[in-house]
């Protein structure tokens, strides 16, 4: 079993379990819109789940990251992608 860890997510704290995908946590803490499309500012989230597309997009440390292919980490701070 993998040990509870602490995230944050646009400044608030959300549980997840240590190595499992970002993706996963931010759907399992109810996290669905990660960013807006360019032109018409649509919600967007996870769609492809295994990196082919651009649905999944966060700003980890300031650089936009797929969710879907970045494993959690203690700590690890995150915002919606806003560009």
């Amino acid at each position: 079993m993998r040990e509870p860890i602490t995230i944050y997510y646009n400044g608030q704290p959300i549980f997840a379990k240590n190595g499992e995908l970002l993706s996963s946590t931010l759907w399992k803490n109810q996290i669905y819109k990660l960013n807006e499309s360019y032109k018409m500012k649509r919600p967007r989230g996870v769609y492809c789940g295994f990196g082919r597309c651009d649905g999944c997009i966060v700003l980890l440390n300031g650089k936009r990251v797929q969710s879907c292919q970045v494993t959690v980490v203690e700590g690890m701070a995150l915002e919606e992608d806003g560009s």
